[in-house]
């Protein structure tokens, strides 16, 4: 998966550094908070020769002897754009005009024509300033790899006590927004005989437009909706 963000030569960097962080962000909003999450920049020696900079983010796996790459954020400078104009032999079709920018700044010329405006000889730095190559900056990321992510951060051993012996429960503890049951809705054990509670299961299952759980004793299905849908800091949510 890959985006390609177009701006100006002379803000380029710092669409990078937003870029990189934004990226970053992403995967710690998604539960993916640990030390395990390594974004990189890469060195001078690595990066390939159109790159103006590179951060690779990269997550160790508990099976790798090294951290591997789950995204990588490029400043690909205006290499791609200058490369697709030189083989399609039209290169002046992928340069960007500012042309509102021109309108202001041509109102104190000799001439509002762009045209008859470099035939005057301004420098390259001046024209810059209304025509120019984008550079691009791409984030391309790889979703098998987040997803193995996710399932590595999100994997847990909670040692519970049995009727003979301390036993241990897998849990998967998946940021609510990668949860895959939100929320449980079930009625009080204490009235289940009397059938209390039974008209108002069908407004909040309407409501919340999730499926109602009402099999087993009520300990052992608030065990089952954790299983599912818990994270340390936020349970799964069950409406009694």
């Amino acid at each position: 998966m890959e985006i390609e963000f177009f701006c100006h030569p002379d803000e380029s960097m710092k669409w990078y550094q937003y870029w990189r962080d934004l990226r970053k962000k992403w995967y710690s909003t998604l539960g993916i908070k640990s030390d395990n999450l390594r974004p990189r920049e890469q060195g001078k020696e690595e990066l390939a020769h159109y790159s103006i900079g590179t951060t690779d983010i990269e997550y160790m796996f508990p099976f790798s002897d090294e951290p591997q790459e789950l995204e990588g954020v490029a400043h690909r400078g205006d290499f791609d754009l200058k490369a697709h104009a030189k083989h399609s032999g039209r290169e002046d079709d992928l340069a960007y005009f500012d042309e509102e920018k021109w309108n202001n700044d041509s109102q104190s010329m000799a001439t509002r024509s762009f045209k008859e405006w470099l035939k005057s000889g301004p420098s390259a730095e001046e024209i810059a300033r209304y025509k120019f190559t984008p550079h691009v900056i791409e984030p391309s990321a790889g979703a098998d790899r987040f997803t193995l992510a996710v399932l590595c951060e999100a994997f847990h051993e909670d040692e519970v006590p049995t009727r003979r012996k301390q036993g241990v429960r897998t849990v998967m503890r998946f940021h609510p927004r990668l949860a895959p049951i939100k929320c449980a809705v079930f009625r009080c054990e204490q009235g289940r005989h009397a059938g209390e509670g039974d008209e108002a299961l069908p407004r909040v299952e309407a409501a919340l437009q999730r499926g109602v759980r009402r099999q087993g004793a009520v300990g052992r299905r608030y065990r089952r909706q954790d299983e599912m849908a818990r994270r340390s800091a936020s349970p799964s949510t069950a409406t009694r």
